[in-house]
């Protein structure tokens, strides 16, 4: 149609535009290319046709050719911030040295200080680099500047909410969606996930229902995890199945109608979906993962295997495939390899689920010391004290050190006096040797258990004692 109409209107500017676009939309590139530049007319439209070439040669990865013609937008708009920009973007997208991208930046603001794309580029730049203060304040300084520039606000909420600061990246978009009569999507959802991360469910849900919010993937699935928190699964069944109908998002659709699936106790269902989310996307990380745990948890370890296999080709060298060949290893009883792979996963995630499975690998091996070493090195590193000090009691427990056990074990109710195990394993400790105190330990863990037979049979047998 575009061809046809400029057979009659050859110089119509408007009309070869609309024809480069199509093409672009074909990735025919080399045409699109030479219908823009046989664009001739007002600098407006010159820039306009400069720029769609600079973006055509982008996805061309033809570098040579884009600096090119953001050459030829410094003689169209010499006191422009965008050339200098543009420029950073090339060097970005060339995986050159950010020094050189922030230096096109800087030369960028030095024409318009709150130029928003260069803005943009040089607090990602400053955040990547750790210097998330300077981030932060360049946001601050461009969104007062832009009040109306939604990515800006989006991108500053996302930071705030990455350095855990939810109130502020809350208020930000708050107030931005005062301001705007119709603000994005991609803001509304932003601002759900950081109601979710601070247990907000039913406000996040509330937003996400608002008449003005257009249902998409994105929408239903934050309207999904809400749900979810708030305990309303089959609700949450009919969200995530919209996510899944979606041809796009029916990996990670039907990923989600698993893990609700399995919050209902539905094992076979839960396996059904995420047998669908790997029949959409074979190579779906999450449901791989998945699948890898519901075989391990049945002690199916060739299907482990078989599916670590495609782990490892979908995400070469990830701790992912070092944890889970750990976990094979461990249930096939080889556990010098376990505690190896355990090792590699913990010094890349030294969190306290890992470091239990580290310590129990290295005991399994035969390395005892190796296992207090750890353990007592994790007591200066770790933000839960109480729960290092409760492995290691049992692991003095184990190794036949009843004093050091108690030590450790007293050391647990300190920091954490609702630890329910521990004051019942100490009460059993004590019940020979300090029978008052053991009768204490084993009366506040029935206190807090008051249903558990093994905690009633342990009062019950230091009760007797006492007789």
């Amino acid at each position: 149609i575009y061809r046809q109409a400029l057979s009659s209107n050859p110089d119509n500017n408007a009309l070869k535009y609309g024809l480069a676009e199509s093409l672009i939309q074909l990735h025919d590139y080399g045409q699109a290319i030479e219908e823009l530049s046989s664009i001739r007319g007002s600098t407006n439209e010159m820039t306009q046709a400069t720029l769609a070439q600079i973006q055509v040669h982008i996805k061309n990865q033809d570098w040579s050719s884009a600096e090119n013609e953001i050459n030829k937008l410094f003689d169209l708009n010499p006191d422009s911030a965008l050339p200098e920009s543009l420029k950073a973007s090339i060097v970005l997208l060339k995986g050159a040295d950010s020094a050189q991208a922030e230096a096109h930046l800087q030369n960028s603001l030095a024409k318009d200080p709150t130029f928003p794309p260069a803005i943009r580029m040089l607090a990602m730049i400053k955040a990547q680099s750790g210097d998330r203060e300077a981030a932060i304040k360049l946001y601050q300084n461009a969104t007062q500047a832009h009040p109306e520039h939604g990515a800006l606000h989006l991108e500053y909420a996302q930071l705030l909410g990455s350095l855990n600061k939810m109130t502020a990246a809350e208020n930000t978009l708050k107030e931005f969606m005062r301001r705007s009569k119709s603000p994005s999507t991609a803001i509304t959802v932003q601002l759900a996930k950081i109601l979710l991360q601070q247990k907000k469910a039913s406000e996040a849900l509330s937003l996400l229902r608002a008449p003005n919010v257009i249902s998409s993937p994105a929408v239903d699935t934050e309207m999904g995890n809400a749900q979810m928190l708030l305990g309303e699964y089959n609700s949450a069944l009919v969200s995530y199945g919209k996510v899944a109908n979606n041809k796009e998002t029916a990996a990670i659709g039907y990923y989600l109608v698993s893990t609700t699936y399995q919050a209902l106790g539905k094992n076979r269902e839960s396996k059904e979906a995420l047998q669908k989310s790997l029949e959409s996307d074979k190579n779906f990380i999450p449901s791989i993962e998945s699948s890898i745990t519901n075989a391990i948890n049945i002690r199916d370890l060739s299907t482990a295997k078989n599916l670590l296999e495609r782990l490892e080709k979908a995400s070469p060298n990830s701790l992912s495939s070092s944890y889970y060949s750990a976990e094979i290893a461990m249930y096939s009883s080889d556990f010098k390899t376990a505690a190896n792979l355990y090792q590699r996963v913990y010094d890349n995630n030294p969190s306290l689920p890992i470091l239990t499975k580290l310590s129990r690998a290295y005991w399994q091996s035969g390395d005892q010391d190796r296992t207090f070493k750890l353990l007592n090195d994790a007591l200066s590193q770790t933000s839960d004290p109480s729960a290092v000090h409760y492995l290691l009691a049992t692991s003095y427990h184990s190794s036949g050190n009843e004093t050091k056990a108690i030590e450790h074990y007293k050391k647990t109710t300190e920091l954490n006096p609702n630890h329910v195990i521990a004051l019942n394993n100490l009460a059993w400790a004590l019940k020979d040797t300090s029978p008052k105190e053991a009768l204490e330990y084993a009366e506040r863990a029935v206190k807090l258990a008051p249903e558990n037979e093994d905690i009633l049979d342990t009062l019950k047998t230091i009760k007797s004692q006492a007789k």
